[in-house]
């Protein structure tokens, strides 16, 4: 499964936020009860930029501007030999519409600081990436494996990583 997620900058915040969105409305979510970037799945007339418009529109009422292609993040879990999922991640700090935050059928947005995400509920996995996503930099490709939802092993660029 293809999807897009996107992460987008609070223009003129100090100290920097980011939105997201904490998953707490859909049953059966992979992600419920996690706060997570702005995205979702790609459809097959859609290209991954296509999508990340689309699905930030359709989620925030926010039509960006411009956005940065970061890289790919492919989520395994071992535990569950189907579950293999592709992510394009983009970064964003140019975007029109309000910053007062509309209700979304999927969860509640929230701007919040780095120290806020890192303090809530989100996958151990994306602090990884995130750190080259908060700083708009292309990371290329991080592979996080999962099992039974405890992150295993990174592998970045072909090489494995420390966790």
């Amino acid at each position: 499964m293809d999807t897009t997620v996107c992460y987008i900058k609070r223009k003129d915040s100090s100290p920097e936020e980011f939105l997201f969105i904490y998953r707490n409305k859909k049953k059966h979510d992979i992600n419920h009860g996690k706060n997570i970037g702005i995205g979702g799945h790609i459809e097959k007339y859609e290209t991954p930029y296509m999508c990340n418009n689309r699905e930030v529109f359709e989620e925030t009422g926010l039509k960006l501007n411009s956005s940065t292609y970061l890289g790919l993040v492919i989520f395994s879990d071992i535990s569950i030999s189907e579950q293999r999922f592709l992510m394009h991640v983009y970064y964003s700090d140019s975007y029109e519409g309000s910053e007062i935050l509309p209700d979304c059928t999927e969860g509640e947005l929230n701007w919040l600081t780095v120290d806020q995400f890192l303090m809530g509920p989100h996958f151990e996995g994306d602090e990884y990436f995130l750190e080259y996503a908060f700083r708009g930099e292309f990371f290329g490709v991080v592979e996080l494996v999962y099992n039974s939802n405890c992150l295993t092993k990174i592998i970045h660029n072909g090489r494995l990583a420390k966790l």
